[in-house]
């Protein structure tokens, strides 16, 4: 409900280089349901643009990914981050980080539909005592992933806390993909010290 199509045109035109839409259920799409179907609809003043589903079935993830390129993405971004319980509950968002191999099953499954790059949006860890984030990096390149968005939080810390942006410099120097880092940049100055430092 906030990053809308009218909240992207205006990063857009205020010279944001990306917008990713509202998260978007892969089941959804599969069986039609016309209000998913809308939040992966594009205008032409919101490119470059991309499309995150979310799901844990690779057949309904690459469904789903077709019709957000017939929608007009950009890129296809899968959502293996989100630590929302009811997102969770279906085995959907951070709760892929606990399997490697089906993120890269999602992000192959993915790369066979599209002629889209295939981005993955996740954490550090679903938690402190579960780090596997070189092992999910791994997964997303063998997968055939572009990028790797990395929010340097766990999923089990939300939004709080100091971000650790030392994990996500080791995570970034690991892959030949680009990583792109998040989490704890509140300033432009926040935003140029991260980039000095990773």
């Amino acid at each position: 409900g906030i990053t809308n199509a009218a909240f992207r045109a205006l990063c857009i035109e205020g010279g944001a280089g990306l917008v990713v839409g509202e998260m978007v259920s892969a089941e959804s799409v599969k069986y039609g349901n016309k209000k998913s179907l809308k939040l992966l609809e594009v205008y032409p003043s919101e490119h470059p643009i991309a499309s995150q589903l979310f799901g844990s079935d690779p057949g309904s993830m690459a469904k789903a990914a077709r019709a957000a390129q017939d929608l007009g993405a950009d890129i296809v971004d899968i959502n293996a981050g989100c630590p929302v319980r009811k997102i969770e509950a279906k085995g959907s968002g951070a709760a892929l980080m606990r399997s490697p191999e089906k993120i890269e099953a999602i992000v192959r499954a993915i790369r066979g539909a599209v002629s889209l790059p295939v981005t993955v949006k996740t954490r550090i860890g679903y938690s402190p005592d579960a780090m596997n984030i070189s092992e999910v990096a791994h997964a997303v390149e063998a997968g055939g992933g572009h990028a790797l968005f990395l929010h340097a939080r766990f999923a089990t810390n939300q939004h709080r806390g100091p971000a650790d942006w030392a994990t996500l410099a080791r995570i970034n120097a690991e892959r030949a993909i680009p990583v792109v880092g998040n989490g704890g940049v509140t300033t432009a100055q926040d935003a140029l010290d991260r980039l000095a430092q990773t």
